[in-house]
């Protein structure tokens, strides 16, 4: 059996990735990667390229755009050709990208969706307040890229609140 370490990073599908970087830097707030790993390589020294880019991209597909979120790297990979949004999101039915935020961060938004419309921001759904038995309450708020691809944005309630898990209420499976 093969083990991993732990998830490297996780790609998204874009149309376009200078579009797509725009929003997920203005609204997720996540920070472009500068990859200086080459810096110091000789003079004309290449890496071989990826097979990724030969065998699903085409002479016209830009390089991926290489985004942070928390230590987790979100890699943005531009499609060879572009899809209809909605398409996108219909064919890929409940499968989605899911973010963690601070707790008032995303209770303000969820009570801002009027204005992140306005703003020409997909909310597909009306936000979700999640109340467990124990009256411990979570949010979470539904966002559509310019690709269609369907965003998570949830929060946990703050830490010392009485939830399962004790910071984040998701309990580890052991």
């Amino acid at each position: 059996m093969v083990k991993v370490e732990s998830i490297n990073h996780t790609s998204v599908a874009v149309n376009d990735v200078v579009v797509s970087k725009a929003w997920y830097v203005d609204l997720l707030g996540l920070n472009e990667i500068i990859d200086n790993r080459t810096k110091d390589f000789p003079p004309g020294f290449k890496l071989p390229p990826d097979p990724l880019m030969i065998n699903y991209g085409n002479e016209t597909t830009k390089p991926p755009c290489r985004l942070e979120c928390d230590g987790m790297e979100v890699a943005l990979f531009e499609r060879p050709e572009p899809l209809d949004p909605e398409t996108v999101a219909r064919s890929r039915g409940v499968f989605h990208y899911s973010y963690r935020m601070d707790y008032d961060k995303v209770y303000a938004l969820c009570h801002q969706t009027d204005s992140l419309r306005e703003r020409g921001y997909n909310v597909p759904f009306e936000p979700e307040a999640l109340v467990l038995p124990d009256g411990t309450t979570y949010w979470r708020l539904y966002l559509m890229d310019p690709d269609g691809n369907l965003m998570e944005i949830v929060a946990w309630p703050p830490r010392g609140a009485k939830d399962s898990g004790g910071v984040t209420g998701h309990g580890s499976a052991k």
